[in-house]
């Protein structure tokens, strides 16, 4: 597969914050059909993580996980939906 059966699309927040975003991606004639879907988490520092880590194996991570949330209004919405139509006829058309 080369770069160009690569297809992704972004959708930004309302907010235009550039953590606030969500990827869809897919190679496209792919055998497995994924569909990958990505979300960035705030980042921190290395000891933050580190800490995080820590608690998280000791079995103390509970509350300790960050979760973002991306505000999607109609016309990203609809690309999203056209990006995922495209990428389950693909994967049909693949398969045939």
């Amino acid at each position: 597969m080369s770069y160009l059966d690569w297809k992704n699309h972004i959708v930004n927040c309302e907010c235009m914050t550039m953590y606030h975003a969500v990827r869809l991606s897919y190679w496209r004639g792919e055998e497995d059909g994924e569909l990958i879907i990505d979300v960035p988490v705030v980042p921190h520092s290395l000891l933050k993580r580190i800490w995080v880590a820590i608690r998280y194996a000791l079995g103390m991570a509970r509350g300790l996980w960050f979760y973002e949330e991306v505000l999607v209004n109609v016309d990203g919405a609809r690309g999203m939906r056209d990006f995922i139509d495209q990428f389950i006829c693909e994967a049909e058309r693949s398969k045939s």
